[in-house]
């Protein structure tokens, strides 16, 4: 009697499932009035002309091809608020104490592996004295103890 049982809730568990996973893919189509919105009318993304490839820049931006990027490169912009924002996040930033630290110990780490390659010099004094028991004969030709 169990195993009818079980087969009937093994069938309404996949029933539910199929209604649930149709449902859902149902709920993802898109209707038959969507229009695909049309493409920016643009001829080209710099505002005046593109600058020369021989490292001339047009009016355009003050884009040179081939230059370096500063270090500041957020400046460019002209932008009070965006400067004060990036400065107050790199003020404020642990993740960035904690770069300049690691870099600082790799560097220190650096230059203790290299001072194994310079040369040392070493300084050793090692005196020891023994004396053998008076019970024992002497160890030395002069028959002293102490040597």
């Amino acid at each position: 009697m169990r195993f009818g049982r079980d087969n009937r809730l093994r069938r309404s568990m996949l029933v539910v499932t199929a209604l649930t996973t149709s449902g859902l893919l149902a709920a993802c189509t898109v209707g038959p009035d969507f229009v695909t919105p049309p493409s920016p009318d643009v001829s080209r993304y710099l505002p005046d002309e593109r600058p020369a490839r021989d490292g001339r820049a047009g009016a355009a931006a003050g884009v040179v091809w081939g230059a370096d990027v500063s270090a500041q490169w957020w400046r460019h912009f002209g932008s009070p608020q965006l400067n004060s924002l990036i400065e107050a996040g790199i003020a404020n930033n642990p993740d960035l104490e904690a770069a300049e630290a690691a870099l600082r110990l790799a560097q220190t780490n650096i230059a203790v592996q290299r001072a194994a390659l310079f040369p040392t010099v070493g300084l050793d004094f090692n005196p020891t004295r023994q004396r053998t028991s008076n019970a024992l004969s002497a160890p030395t030709d002069t028959g002293n103890f102490l040597y």
